[in-house]
C-alpha cells in the first residue's frame, strides 16, 4: 500500500513492479495530478515484510519530479507500526528534478 499526501490525500494497493506493471507510487502520483494536486510532500509505503520496503528506483525519480528533496518517505509495516521514515534525498542522492529543465539562457 502506499499513500502520497499532497492537497488530497490518497492510497493504493502496491504491487510488485514488473515491466507491464505500474507502481503504486506512479499511480498515487497520476491520481494526485488527475485530481489538481501538483506537488507531493510525503508519502507512506506499507510492504508485508518486517523491514522496510521503499519505492523503486522509477519511482523515487518520479517522485523527485513531484516533490523536493525533503519529501519524507515512511516505511510501516503490515499494521502501520512505522519501520523507518527517509528524506528522499537519502534514497535518491544528486538527483535530476524540475530545476534541471530550466531554458539556457534563463534565470
Amino acid at each position: 500500500m502506499m499513500g502520497c499526501r499532497s492537497e488530497r490525500p490518497m492510497s493504493l494497493v502496491r504491487a510488485a513492479p514488473k515491466s507491464t506493471r505500474i507502481c503504486a507510487e506512479t499511480a498515487a502520483l497520476a491520481a494526485m495530478v488527475l485530481a489538481g494536486g501538483r506537488e507531493a510532500v510525503e508519502v507512506v509505503v506499507c510492504g508485508p515484510r518486517l523491514e522496510p520496503v521503499l519505492p523503486c528506483g522509477g519511482c523515487r525519480q518520479r517522485l523527485r519530479e513531484f516533490g523536493e528533496p525533503g519529501l519524507i518517505v515512511h516505511a510501516v509495516a503490515e499494521d502501520g507500526r512505522l519501520l523507518a521514515t527517509y528524506a528522499l534525498a537519502d534514497l535518491l542522492p544528486h538527483a535530476f528534478g524540475p530545476g534541471h529543465l530550466t531554458a539556457r539562457g534563463s534565470t
